[in-house]
């Protein structure tokens, strides 16, 4: 049922649709249902799998960069974190420690394929699409169709947007006030996403005012 759950686009007739579809071709398996009481634990041993996965494959990474770059094995170990600090000091290509700028440009590419701002931040993963049944809106849907990766650039730049930056502060507690916590770091990278792309558009740079003013 994932062609149902993961469209972006989602009413009743293209529910209807679908699973007539699923059904004449037979793509609708039984499932097997495991142990509710069992769910828990085993998901739980999971994310742990997975997390020490992606801890051992993050410090191989740094490691395998440092090869290279042509740098001296580091002689401390960077799983410790009192010895991570400096690291980022030690590569001197600046295309190693602009990552954030180097990922927007070579995924968004040419910003000419995108002929609206909307279809941008769809593709940037910033917005959902609503999903309705009945004439009823039942909440939103199509979060992990686009890009992942211009999702991640634009999330972290929100963060370091506000990173000894009193006035983008200022601006994210407005937005917290009115949209709760949650929500506001989300709306601000939405901003900068929608920012992102009328900057390339029109060939300009980036305004500090009009961006909190607008």
């Amino acid at each position: 049922m994932k062609a149902i759950h993961g469209g972006k686009a989602k009413n009743d007739k293209i529910d209807a649709h679908k699973i007539a579809t699923l059904l004449r071709g037979g793509m609708i398996p039984m499932a097997y249902v495991y142990l509710r009481g069992m769910r828990s634990t085993r998901d739980l041993l999971r994310r742990r799998l997975y997390l020490v996965r992606k801890r051992g494959h993050l410090l191989a990474h740094v490691q395998n960069t440092h090869h290279r770059c042509n740098l001296p094995e580091p002689t401390w170990k960077i799983i410790y974190k009192t010895n991570r600090e400096g690291l980022v000091e030690r590569f001197d290509d600046p295309m190693v420690r602009k990552i954030l700028a180097m990922t927007l440009l070579y995924e968004i590419h040419d910003i000419a394929r995108f002929p609206r701002v909307q279809e941008f931040a769809s593709y940037a993963r910033l917005v959902k699409c609503a999903k309705e049944s009945s004439g009823k809106r039942l909440g939103t849907g199509g979060a992990k169709i686009g890009n992942v990766h211009l999702k991640w650039a634009l999330s972290e730049a929100a963060v370091l947007f506000l990173r000894n930056n009193p006035s983008a502060q200022r601006f994210l507690q407005k937005l917290r006030q009115k949209h709760g916590r949650a929500k506001a770091l989300s709306i601000l990278a939405h901003k900068l996403g929608r920012t992102v792309y009328h900057m390339l558009q029109r060939e300009t740079a980036f305004d500090m005012t009009k961006f909190l003013t607008t």
